[in-house]
Order: C-alpha cells, then sequence, then structure tokens
C-alpha cells in the first residue's frame, strides 16, 4: 500500500525485482502480483511481491516443450561492426582417427556455415586431428585450419583450449585405449578451464573416467550409444524424458539424447524437437550437428546452443527430405545451412 492508501498491483513482476534472485532492493512494494503463464524464478522469495496470483493466458505447454525457430533466433547474438574473427566465437574440434578421417571435418564445416549464413557464430575454428590424416582434412576445405591431434603435442593442444571459447571432441576419434586417454585428458583441461564442450561419439565413451562434467558441458549421444554409456533410453518419449534427465543430474551436465524425437535437458530445463522425417540418419550427420552446436556455444549457453543446434539440425533434414527423400549425405546439411538460417530470420 502506498501513502494514499491505495493498493499496489504489479503486472507479471514488480518494478526493479531480479527474477532470478528475487532481490527487490529499491523495487515497488507491490500488495498483489499476477504474473503470466506461470511462477518466476525469483518470485517465490521476493518479499516485495505481496499475495502472487498466477495468470493463464493461453499459451499451450507444446509451445514451451518443443524447440522452434524461436531458440535459434535467441542462439544467435549479433555481430559487433569492429568485431574480429577471433571476437565471433573461438571453437576448436578434436576428432578422427586413420579410420573415419570426415567426421572432424564436417564438424568444423558447420560452424563455419553457420557463421557464413547470419554473422553471429563462431568466427575461427581449430581442427585436431591425428598425424596420418591432416592432408586428408585439409582436402575438405580450404577454410579449415588443420593442427596434429597427437599425446606429444599435448602443450599446443592446451594452448588452444585456454584460448578458445567452445570445444567439440570425439567424432571418429575410434574407440583404442590411446585415443580414450587422450580424449579424456582433453575433456579433462577443457572442464577445468570452464570451457563450454560438447562430447560427442567415440569420446561418450571416455566420459565414465571422468564423472561430472558440469554445467557448459553437453553428450549428445543417439539411444544406441545411450545405452552403452547408462541405460536403455526407454519405450517411449515419457522414459525418454525420465532417463535423460536422470543421467543429466549424474552427470551435472546437459544431455542431447538424439532420435526421431531428440530430448534436451539439464536437468531442470527441458525442451522436445519432433522430426518429421528420417533423412538425417546416415553416417556423418550427428557430427554435423555436434558442430553446429559448439558453434551456438561459443557465443551463448550451452542448454540455448544445444536446443537450437538440434532445431536447426532437424528443419534441415526436413526440408531435405521433400527435395532428396532419403538420398541425402552429411554435405548436403553442412551446404544447406546457411539457407535454412535465412529462411527462418524471415529473410529468404
Amino acid at each position: 500500500m502506498n501513502a494514499s492508501g491505495r493498493k499496489i498491483v504489479a503486472v507479471d513482476v514488480p518494478s526493479g525485482v531480479d527474477l532470478e534472485t528475487g532481490n527487490g532492493a529499491g523495487a515497488v512494494n507491490a500488495d498483489y502480483t499476477v504474473t503470466m503463464h506461470k511462477m518466476k524464478k525469483g518470485l517465490a522469495s521476493c518479499k516485495n511481491a505481496g499475495k502472487i496470483y498466477v495468470a493463464d493466458i493461453g499459451i499451450p505447454f507444446a509451445a514451451e516443450l518443443l524447440a522452434g525457430p524461436g531458440d535459434v533466433v535467441v542462439a544467435q547474438p549479433k555481430r559487433k561492426f569492429d568485431s574480429t574473427k577471433k571476437d565471433n566465437g573461438y571453437v576448436v574440434v578434436f576428432g578422427g582417427s586413420g579410420t573415419y578421417h570426415g567426421a572432424p571435418a564436417l564438424a568444423g564445416n558447420a560452424a563455419y556455415a553457420s557463421l557464413a549464413a547470419l554473422r553471429s557464430s563462431a568466427g575461427y575454428v581449430v581442427t585436431y586431428v591425428p598425424d596420418t590424416v591432416i592432408d586428408s582434412v585439409r582436402a575438405v576445405s580450404p577454410n579449415i585450419i588443420v593442427k596434429r591431434l597427437e599425446q606429444s603435442n599435448m602443450e599446443n593442444i592446451k594452448r588452444d583450449i585456454e584460448k578458445c571459447d567452445s570445444i567439440a571432441i570425439g567424432m571418429g576419434m575410434g574407440r583404442e585405449e590411446s585415443g580414450q586417454r587422450l580424449a579424456s585428458e582433453i575433456i579433462r583441461t577443457a572442464t577445468g578451464l570452464g570451457k563450454k564442450i560438447v562430447v560427442d561419439a567415440d569420446a561418450l565413451y571416455a566420459i565414465g573416467e571422468i564423472g561430472k562434467l558440469g554445467a557448459n558441458a553437453v553428450i549428445t549421444p543417439n539411444e544406441h550409444e545411450f545405452s552403452r554409456i547408462y541405460k536403455q533410453p526407454g519405450r517411449n518419449l515419457r522414459e525418454k524424458i525420465e532417463n535423460a534427465i536422470a543421467f543429466s543430474r549424474k552427470l551435472e551436465c546437459t544431455v542431447v539424447l538424439k532420435g526421431s524425437d531428440t530430448v534436451i535437458t539439464d536437468g531442470k530445463r527441458l525442451k522436445v524437437n519432433v522430426t518429421e522425417s528420417a533423412a538425417l540418419a546416415t553416417m556423418g550427420t550427428g557430427d554435423v550437428l555436434s558442430g553446429i552446436i559448439a558453434a551456438y556455444a561459443s557465443k551463448g549457453g550451452i542448454f540455448s546452443a544445444a536446443v537450437a543446434g538440434v532445431y536447426l539440425h532437424a528443419r534441415i533434414g526436413d526440408v531435405l527430405h521433400i527435395e532428396k527423400g532419403d538420398h541425402i549425405i552429411a554435405t548436403d546439411v553442412i551446404d544447406s545451412i546457411p539457407r535454412v538460417l535465412l529462411e527462418i530470420a524471415g529473410i529468404a
């Protein structure tokens, strides 16, 4: 009640209240607060809110649960006019072996294509692969900076991790003991430095030795990989969600449980992405997803990067399915990133 004796009603939140903490120092002291859609995080502990009412404004549950184009827009900050390439997201990709030489190149290209389309994501991508396949990866594109992924080169690897904003690791690394040890060391180094990290493919099998990955990490297993590193994902979407949340809380990281209905959760927040086709069920496309997520993570939060990356990746798959049916390859996805991003932005 103010000096006039009249009741004060706040709409959504009292002016000046921090919605994250509930801190209301210097804020309006309301007698009643009518907050829209659902209770906000900080309101429950806020002393300025008075009696709180939650107003249903007609937002359906699915609108909150399902990933959508808005998640992509949110994940892409505007590039500053006077910025340099390393100001716009520095990504380091670790992958490859003598057998799977293409996978890390695809992840690097995905980050580059994201930047080229909307001028807001990774500005600098370094790809580390074993010495035996460096020439093969260099031949994929002149835009890829390639360095040597060997235990003997660990000091240089650590320097790049220190300088970067995010890393993606695992694509085609193999499960040999030496590769797993190296993956584990790289993950420990990155998490210790607080870097955002996308753990995919063969590197998923190294996380058992590490334990908790932390809030800056995301793992991206498909259902088969999930069953190998944790448990069977479940017979239906509800069970997949429950198991993904449980594993996320165990590792204290974001989990992207891939499938026709992909579950993204950090143990507190939850998104589901539903695809309209099986076009992406082909080799290499999962590696492209890791590159997209790493690009977004280099400029923003890991959870929002994962949601945006999953939606964009699936949207591209559905667009390509209309054009090419089930006959796409991973490079088709990379080539389509700019066009689909422009469509999402309403430009194309």
